[in-house]
């Protein structure tokens, strides 16, 4: 973890998986669903990712983000919304 966040973690390939990273315990780590943004497909070790997050322009975007992801949910919240099971439903037909 790089910002010490403990809600909103998602498993994140350390080399990804589009630039030839295994799906192996050993190439995973955990971020916050916004580190893991911040981070993309680039490798980054835990203190790169800290220089980056030192950013004042990026702190306060992955800030805002978790603030939002808090407020809101993270991506699954769209799956309890009504609206999106309706849309859901009618795009089985």
């Amino acid at each position: 973890m790089w910002c010490g966040r403990t809600l909103a973690l998602c498993i994140d390939h350390i080399i990804a998986i589009s630039i030839g990273g295994q799906n192996t315990l050993d190439n995973m780590q955990t971020l916050c669903d916004s580190c893991g943004h911040v981070k993309g497909n680039q490798i980054m070790s835990r203190e790169e990712g800290l220089a980056q997050l030192a950013d004042p322009k990026v702190k306060r975007w992955v800030d805002h983000r978790n603030k939002m992801i808090d407020t809101y949910g993270g991506y699954f919240a769209k799956e309890r919304s009504e609206t999106y099971k309706l849309l859901r439903l009618i795009r089985k037909d």
